[in-house]
C-alpha cells in the first residue's frame, strides 16, 4: 500500500491559519477553509453525505449572500440581517450560518472524540450527535440518524485513510481543531449573544 506522507489534517491547517478573527467576528475566508474540510467526509462513507451536503450546500448560501453583499467578516452578513428584521428569511445568511455553525460543532465534537479516545467512530459519532445535532432535530430525524451512524467506518479504517499513522492522524487533528475551534466558538457565541440560536 501506499503511504500518505502528509495527513488530511495537515493538509487543510494553513486555510484556517489564515483565517483572522477580531472580537466577536471571522473573516469570510473561513468558508474556503469549510470548503477544504469538506473531503473529509468522502473519507467516512456514504452515511456522512448528508451532512457533506447539509455543510457544503450551506457555505455556498453564504457565499451568495456575500457576494450579493460583500464583506470580509461572516458575522456582518447576519449583522445586516438583524438591522434589515430578514434572519427568520428562508435561506438568510443568518439561517445558513446557523445551521453551518451546527454541523461543524458534531463533527468537531466528533474529531476531538478520535484524537482523544479510541472508540469506535459509531459510538463518539453517536455521543457528539448527542452533544450537538441532536437538540434541533425531531424524533424521525434522531432515529434515522442513529440508524445511519452503524453504518460509520471502522476506527482504523478512518485513521488509515487520513494519514500515514494513529499517531500521527491524532496530533495533526489536535494541531487543527486549536486552530479552527476558535473559530466556530465565535461564531457560536456571536449566535448566543444575539440570540439567534432558535
Amino acid at each position: 500500500t501506499i503511504s500518505i506522507a502528509m495527513s488530511f489534517f495537515a493538509q487543510i491547517l494553513p486555510q484556517f491559519q489564515s483565517v483572522q478573527i477580531e472580537g466577536d467576528l471571522v473573516q469570510t475566508s473561513f468558508l474556503d477553509a469549510v470548503e477544504a474540510f469538506i473531503p473529509l467526509f468522502d473519507k467516512m462513507g456514504t452515511v456522512f453525505k448528508p451532512v457533506k451536503s447539509d455543510i457544503g450546500g450551506n457555505v455556498e448560501k453564504l457565499k451568495k449572500s456575500n457576494a450579493a453583499s460583500p464583506n470580509p467578516w461572516l458575522q456582518n452578513l447576519v449583522k445586516a440581517e438583524i438591522d434589515g428584521g430578514k434572519t427568520k428569511q428562508k435561506n438568510s445568511a443568518t439561517e445558513s450560518l446557523l445551521w453551518l455553525k451546527r454541523g461543524l460543532e458534531f463533527n468537531f465534537l466528533l474529531l476531538r472524540a478520535v484524537a482523544d479516545t479510541d472508540e469506535e467512530v459509531t459510538a463518539v459519532a453517536r455521543t457528539a450527535y448527542d452533544n450537538s445535532l441532536s437538540k434541533h432535530h425531531g424524533f424521525i430525524v434522531k432515529k434515522t440518524f442513529g440508524a445511519a451512524m452503524l453504518g460509520a467506518p471502522k476506527r482504523a479504517a478512518l485513521i488509515a485513510s487520513l494519514g500515514p499513522d494513529e499517531a500521527t492522524v491524532k496530533n495533526d487533528i489536535k494541531a487543527w481543531l486549536a486552530v479552527a475551534e476558535p473559530q466556530l466558538k465565535t461564531i457560536v457565541k456571536f449566535y448566543e449573544d444575539n440570540k439567534l440560536e432558535a
